[in-house]
């Protein structure tokens, strides 16, 4: 990802920075109950395993290996990786020039579908996948018959209906198997990740201000895990813990906390928007931020990568 000459990239590099100095490359003491609870794991009708790109080291190839199913926690969702975009801040950890956790999965401009959510995940963040999820539905689908569940939706009013329905059952929080049972979400809505997973709770974030989110710098950018401090990746073969840059995209399935990903449109395709997390916004946020370009400005572009072709 390429980084704006701003003040507050300036401070997202001292952050990195920092985190990173004081990072332990020691595996957690409860990595291994971590790593038998996740053994136990499968998707419901899916695989008990999945498959990822591990780096080891820099100037070593990565290498395809098998993990258990990664198992979320509360608060956060199992994605099926759709697509996944190579960012530069990849290949930078690849080469060493951004010292990193290792082994680790890298990748972290991901499109996916939702195939679960932790266990006690607070139903404030299911029922904003249901209601943005169908909020996009109605927008998509006005005039065209979708099937929806047990019924058919021929019209905008009749899927109107299901909707003012389905806001009703969230309104009453009605019990949650049945709920999953019956509309099958968050289960199946498509989403984009983002590059900077906020947690939703820092000093930060609650400000308004997740990219400077203190739980991903000290936890994922400084030890490769998620906020409890531990990696969701364990090899199949021996249970070993391997670590998350970002999300770890670069595999069949991700762990990614719930604030870090927004729904996607079923207008929008999962190839050409897994850019949306990274490459994109870090484009506009030069622009408009650190350029302060305006509609109608003339500007000069110099290279035309993934950032500079936005």
């Amino acid at each position: 990802m390429a980084m704006s000459a701003s003040s507050s990239s300036h401070a997202l590099l001292r952050r990195i920075g920092g985190a990173l100095l004081r990072r332990s490359f020691s595996a957690s003491a409860s990595a291994g109950s971590d790593s038998a609870a996740a053994a136990g794991y499968h998707v419901a009708g899916g695989p008990s395993y999945m498959r990822g790109a591990v780096f080891w080291e820099p100037g070593r190839p990565l290498t395809l290996e098998e993990f258990q199913m990664p198992r979320p926690k509360a608060g956060e969702l199992l994605i099926k990786t759709k697509a996944c975009g190579v960012c530069h801040s990849d290949l930078h950890v690849m080469k060493g020039e951004i010292p990193f956790s290792s082994p680790c999965v890298v990748g972290h401009e991901i499109t996916g579908e939702v195939v679960d959510h932790g266990t006690h995940t607070p139903i404030e963040i299911i029922n904003r996948y249901i209601n943005e999820t169908r909020l996009h539905m109605l927008h998509s689908y006005r005039t065209t018959a979708v099937e929806a569940d047990n019924f058919v939706v021929t019209t905008y009013r009749d899927l109107l209906i299901q909707f003012v329905k389905l806001q009703s059952l969230c309104y009453f929080r009605i019990d949650r198997s049945l709920f999953r049972k019956r509309f099958r979400l968050p289960i199946g809505s498509h989403v984009v990740g983002a590059f900077i997973m906020p947690c939703g709770n820092c000093f930060y974030c609650v400000k308004g201000q997740e990219d400077l989110c203190e739980s991903f710098f000290a936890y994922n950018r400084a030890k490769g895990t998620l906020y409890d401090g531990e990696t969701r990746l364990f090899l199949r073969s021996n249970g070993k813990p391997v670590y998350m840059y970002s999300m770890g995209g670069l595999a069949e399935y991700c762990v990614v906390p719930a604030n870090a990903l927004a729904v996607l449109p079923h207008s929008l395709p999962y190839t050409e928007s897994a850019i949306l997390g990274c490459a994109v916004f870090t484009a506009y946020g030069a622009l408009r931020h650190s350029a302060e370009m305006r509609a109608g400005d003339s500007v000069a572009v110099i290279g035309v990568g993934g950032v500079g072709s936005r």
